[in-house]
């Protein structure tokens, strides 16, 4: 039996989760799972945006996460649901059932971050063309710290002129910039959309309005996000983690919606606030990296082959961000995707 969960799940859920997602416990704290789950902006109802497959004697076989959010395309607003925590806990059919009862109740989805286990079912829904696979997101990084950088991550030794090249120039930014960190929207802010616009093209992306963004970075439990942006609209968020048995402290950007002409600005009270808080890199991953970032100090990751990782609790290379959409409107095609769209951000021991 495939139907949504009940608040008497949550219990038994939960206890799946501490072996499902052993280095996550922030989703067994019921807080977050209410935020993510029940108070998305555009969930509807009061009941649960979660699918459970059960047994005859009602114990789970099988989950699905799904978020309703707003979606903007050349042709208009639509909704789409973020599909997250997939997970059978038999073999057999239960997994690729309970995604095919998803399917059939709404139109429109989104995955990001796609897990090694379940990218094999995608790629044969690919093929079928039941989905688009798209390609991994882009990893960049600026180094503030050269020394710290090299210490834990050796093998970047080989490329040091880079690391003081990326170093160098992001130093370049102002950090003399009147911008400083916000955390949440002032009052009068209720306007406030994010725009990602390349010439004359129109990337479709989840839609960055006050809405979801303060859903999203300032009502999230358990996370503490920072945004700068100017009167102008452009705006950047970010958030500062510490890495794992270490004093060093990492920056993760994840929304970067600046004017080129902003760029100097924002990113420099970022640099300002990552250096006053002994963050050694700024780090972000986007389906389309801007120049601008490139220009300031950010490097490609096929610049450096080494294992600067992607995650750092712990410290470790993690694996691409795979995405795949679901739409009913084949001429959208262009997408951007980032780290903040899914919870490849999310704090993890």
């Amino acid at each position: 039996m495939i139907r949504k969960l009940k608040e008497t799940d949550i219990a038994e859920l939960f206890v799946i989760f501490e072996s499902s997602y052993p280095s996550n416990p922030t989703i067994r704290k019921k807080p977050f799972f209410d935020w993510y789950y029940k108070n998305s902006p555009y969930n509807k109802s009061d009941e649960y945006s979660f699918l459970i497959a059960t047994s005859e004697d009602q114990a789970i076989r099988a989950f699905i996460g799904y978020i309703p959010l707003e979606f903007v395309t050349p042709n208009g607003i639509i909704i789409v649901h973020l599909i997250t925590n997939w997970f059978s806990l038999v073999r057999g059919i239960d997994g690729i059932l309970i995604i095919e009862n998803l399917f059939s109740r709404f139109e429109n989805f989104l995955m990001i971050g796609i897990t090694p286990q379940a990218l094999p079912i995608y790629q044969e829904y690919d093929r079928s063309s039941v989905v688009q696979l798209l390609d991994p997101l882009e990893f960049s990084t600026a180094v503030l710290d050269v020394d710290s950088v090299v210490n834990q991550f050796p093998e970047t030794i080989n490329y040091i002129d880079i690391l003081k090249m990326s170093k160098k120039t992001i130093l370049k930014t102002n950090l003399k910039s009147d911008l400083n960190p916000k955390y949440g929207f002032d009052e009068n802010e209720n306007e406030f959309e994010m725009q990602y616009l390349s010439k004359d093209k129109l990337f479709s992306h989840i839609r960055k309005n006050t809405k979801y963004l303060n859903w999203r970075y300032f009502q999230i439990p358990f996370h503490n996000y920072k945004m700068v942006k100017n009167i102008r609209g452009s705006a950047c968020f970010y958030r500062i983690e510490k890495i794992m048995n270490t004093s060093l402290y990492v920056t993760h950007i994840v929304e970067w919606g600046v004017h080129k002409d902003d760029v100097s600005d924002i990113l420099g009270a970022i640099v300002r606030d990552s250096l006053e808080n002994n963050s050694i890199l700024i780090d972000f991953q986007s389906s389309e990296i801007s120049i601008d970032l490139e220009n300031t100090g950010f490097i490609k990751s096929g610049k450096i082959k080494s294992s600067i990782p992607r995650k750092f609790r712990p410290i470790f290379h993690s694996d691409p961000v795979i995405s795949a959409v679901k739409i009913n409107d084949n001429s959208v095609v262009n997408f951007i995707f980032s780290s903040g769209d899914s919870d490849v951000d999310r704090i993890k021991l």
